[in-house]
């Protein structure tokens, strides 16, 4: 008697449900629908409300139909409530799936005549291999082939942002699903692997500092990307859930690593000295919400690096953009990476407070701006090679001119000093020769002078004995 009381309490209990929250229907088998709108939402400010409480006719009123395709509670500490009505008319059995890795705690719940039915336990704090099906996104069983109509119910709790696409459907729906969102993960991931090698031959072969910071940045954003799709639980530390706790030290290190490219790159030392200065006191900041990381304050380290890196960001783009005005040529592919990636930021830290919608666009858009600055900050890199040969070249044209003007220069000098020479030869040749010709008038003086004396000696010598003969 007692039971079959429940079971129509149960029974009314569904019914006024019913008319208070659609029923999702799925009808096919390779059927994955977006069931945002679907669904009521209860958040629970407190954190302490249980399954068996939330269940309860006390709650039935508390709960608001979403509106959002895509569930957005922004940045909170709110725990979050989420009731479904399935209805699985596919055959096959169905799967639900919540797309975003990042969530804490998700705990799945059936409501049945006898109380609350625990399902399964996922988040970024459960082991990967602790899950019922192995994935990058949360994905949990929720019905048989049955076509009844059954209640679920789902506690989501993040200490950083909580928004997420969820999803019903057959596994080959989900299975069509992830297989063209890999197609692209893999094409955005290989092309970073193919950036971050090709740069790192670049820097063993011309050993520019720049090319090294360069992979460092590349890296740190590949990396971080992998950790916010799941692809680093899933496959980096599969058995050690509490490392996602730490997804922001990575967002930090591409801060770091992005600083210290600019700074080489753009040389800011001598030409930015003032955003040089600013530079470093965010490298002091990236430390400090290092810190705070690890000090297990999440949430406040989440502001601390998504305040930061939209500023460092804008920073960045700025800086470039006055040496681009400036004339400084190896900042016109660097200005143009910057600011995809600017927009790209912007767009991803918007979605996450909430103030614009989570859309494929937004939800990917640090990942889509990412891989399109990586190419064309790889331009940047070869640009500043090329603008380095080129003024080499014409440093080299410069001097071969320079030698060549001097050593015409030279031969004029030469020219004018063999001319200045012969003409002072001839004068000395003329000089000598007046000089040979006054020498030997000189000889030819000197001789009669000496044969007059001589002749004037002999007469006064004849002269004698003749004034003797004549006295």
């Amino acid at each position: 008697m007692c039971r079959s009381f429940a079971l129509l309490l149960f029974i009314g209990g569904h019914a006024l449900a019913a008319r208070g929250q659609p029923v999702v229907v799925i009808t096919q088998t390779s059927d994955l629908q977006n069931i945002g709108q679907s669904i009521s939402m209860y958040r629970d400010p407190t954190d302490v409300v249980t399954a068996e409480a939330i269940m309860s006719p006390a709650f039935d009123t508390l709960f608001v139909a979403s509106t959002q395709k895509t569930p957005n509670l922004g940045v909170t500490h709110d725990a979050l409530w989420i009731r479904m009505r399935i209805r699985n008319q596919s055959g096959e059995a169905c799967y639900l799936q919540i797309s975003n890795i990042a969530l804490d705690s998700i705990i799945l719940y059936e409501k049945t005549p006898q109380g609350p039915v625990l399902i399964e336990k996922s988040g970024s704090t459960v082991n990967m291999q602790s899950r019922a099906l192995r994935n990058n996104n949360p994905v949990f069983r929720l019905c048989d082939e049955s076509p009844a109509t059954r209640t679920f119910y789902v506690r989501i709790r993040h200490s950083r942002g909580t928004q997420f696409p969820i999803y019903v459907g057959t596994m080959k729906g989900l299975a069509e699903r992830h297989h063209v969102f890999d197609f692209f993960q893999g094409i955005y991931f290989g092309l970073m692997l193919l950036v971050i090698l090709y740069n790192a031959f670049i820097y063993f072969t011309v050993r520019d500092a720049s090319y090294l910071y360069y992979v460092f940045y590349a890296l740190c954003i590949a990396l971080l990307n992998a950790s916010l799709r799941g692809y680093g639980f899933e496959y980096l530390w599969p058995g050690h859930a509490f490392v996602n706790q730490y997804e922001d030290m990575l967002a930090a290190l591409v801060g770091i690593s992005g600083i210290l490219f600019t700074i080489n790159f753009l040389h800011t030392g001598e030409n930015a000295p003032v955003a040089h200065k600013a530079f470093k006191a965010f490298l002091a900041v990236y430390a400090g919400g290092i810190v705070v990381v690890l000090s297990g304050r999440f949430m406040l380290g989440t502001y601390v690096m998504l305040v930061t890196s939209l500023l460092v960001t804008i920073l960045i783009f700025i800086t470039s953009l006055r040496l681009f005005i400036k004339g400084y040529k190896p900042a016109k592919f660097f200005l143009y990476a910057w600011t995809i990636l600017l927009a790209g930021v912007v767009v991803f830290i918007l979605k996450d407070v909430d103030i614009i919608p989570y859309t494929p666009l937004t939800a990917y858009s640090l990942q889509i701006g990412s891989g399109i600055e990586a190419l064309l900050l790889s331009f940047a890199l070869a640009d500043k090679i090329s603008i380095y040969i080129k003024e080499k070249e014409q440093a080299q044209a410069m001097t071969l001119q320079s030698m060549q003007e001097n050593e015409k220069l030279i031969l004029n000098q030469n020219q004018e000093l063999e001319t200045k020479v012969g003409e002072r030869t001839a004068a000395l040749k003329k000089s000598l020769e007046h000089l040979k010709a006054t020498q030997a008038q000189l000889v030819q003086s000197e001789k009669l002078a000496s044969l007059g004396q001589l002749t004037a000696g002999i007469a006064h010598e004849i002269k004698n004995p003749l004034n003797f003969v004549n006295n």
